[in-house]
């Protein structure tokens, strides 16, 4: 008989904020769009991130994010919904953060603070798809950060995917 020891690990966290409605999601499609493309997060409150995702299905993907740095044109804000909406769950709760796409970012001035490469193969007839995903819990005061997604620098195959975000509000 087979066991599967990681299958009722333990969850290491509380329930709270998703019974009472302060847990929140996004996503950006990134399958479409014309690169670089510039995610801004802008935060209102306190936050916890607690989860970040990256998944490629076609290409070279560079995600690399920003503090400072001085902004440019229009950002049009991503929908986002809360994870938990059963019935009897509080509506009405402000999700503390608002992800915006589009713009551009000056860099002069900015602070990297995180890098994540994801490379898809690339041979005739074969595909693969490839995940990077934060799973520490990362808390944030109110502040704006970017996220900019690009192909690695040297590549010849444009990244195509998804992003994923998760977070808790106080």
């Amino acid at each position: 008989m087979a066991t599967f020891p990681l299958a009722h690990r333990p969850f290491k966290g509380d329930f709270s904020a998703y019974n009472e409605g302060r847990r929140f999601r996004v996503f950006y499609d990134f399958s479409v769009s014309t690169l670089p493309v510039v995610l801004k997060f802008s935060i209102t409150k306190n936050l916890d991130l607690t989860m970040a995702s990256q998944t490629v299905y076609e290409g070279w993907l560079r995600y690399r994010v920003f503090a400072g740095g001085t902004e440019g044109g229009t950002f049009t804000p991503i929908a986002q919904s809360r994870v938990n909406n059963k019935i009897g769950i509080p509506t009405g709760v402000d999700s503390g953060m608002t992800v915006s796409a589009g713009g551009a970012l000056d860099l002069t001035g900015a602070t990297l603070t995180d890098i994540i490469y994801l490379k898809t193969i690339g041979a005739s007839n074969q595909s693969s798809t490839v995940s990077g995903e934060v799973s520490s819990v990362r808390g944030f005061p109110p502040t704006v950060a970017y996220v900019v997604i690009d192909q690695i620098p040297g590549g010849n195959n444009p990244p195509k995917g998804l992003l994923k975000y998760e977070w808790e509000v106080e």
